[in-house]
């Protein structure tokens, strides 16, 4: 058997930022380190409230994890 071992996230941010001429959404994006162990729902507060203090509107949030594949300890 495997495990995963998380070492890493990012909670990423896109953020609405107008229109081009040719009518395509601009997207700008943010990223912030977060610790791997961070609750969903206390993630989720965050991203809204830095929504909440931006001019822009937030058009997602997503959360990047990297882990590590090791083998099970054995028994």
């Amino acid at each position: 058997m495997a495990r995963k071992q998380p070492y890493a996230q990012r909670l990423m941010l896109a953020m609405e930022n107008g229109f081009t001429d040719t009518g395509n959404l601009i997207v700008r994006r943010f990223g912030f380190a977060v610790q791997p162990e961070a609750d969903i729902e206390q993630l989720y507060l965050v991203a809204n409230t830095f929504a909440d203090l931006c001019e822009l509107d937030l058009s997602e949030a997503t959360l990047i994890e990297n882990s590590y594949l090791r083998p099970s300890p054995q028994s």
